[in-house]
């Protein structure tokens, strides 16, 4: 199956392929945070890297896949301004985090 983009828009078998590419990458990025205390630092910053990743690969970058688009109407939205959609998809797994923490959703068979 080969990958199809005309006038740079991706067609069936592309989107295919982008779709396991950016599943691929969130799998990666909770793969590579470690468990325990430090994981409430090293999981923001590798969904961030995943952010950027998707932002200029593949096809030139897909940035209409970013998580920073749902955010457009949300409390966490200006901090887009300081930090663009990256510093916004930082933001959203930090406060997703003490949030799922505060919570106590650890406590209830949820692996931290």
């Amino acid at each position: 199956m080969a990958l199809v983009v005309v006038d740079g828009h991706v067609h069936s078998p592309g989107y295919v392929i982008a779709v396991c590419v950016f599943a691929s990458l969130l799998g990666l990025a909770g793969l590579a945070t470690p468990p325990g205390p430090s994981r409430v630092l090293a999981l923001p910053a590798a969904l961030a890297v995943t952010e950027l990743i998707r932002y200029h690969a593949p096809f030139g970058g897909v940035p209409l896949s970013m998580a920073s688009l749902t955010q457009a109407d949300a409390p966490l939205a200006p901090i887009a301004r300081l930090g663009g959609p990256v510093l916004l998809t930082l933001g959203i797994a930090a406060v997703g985090w003490a949030s799922r923490r505060w919570s106590g959703a650890v406590g209830r068979g949820v692996a931290p």
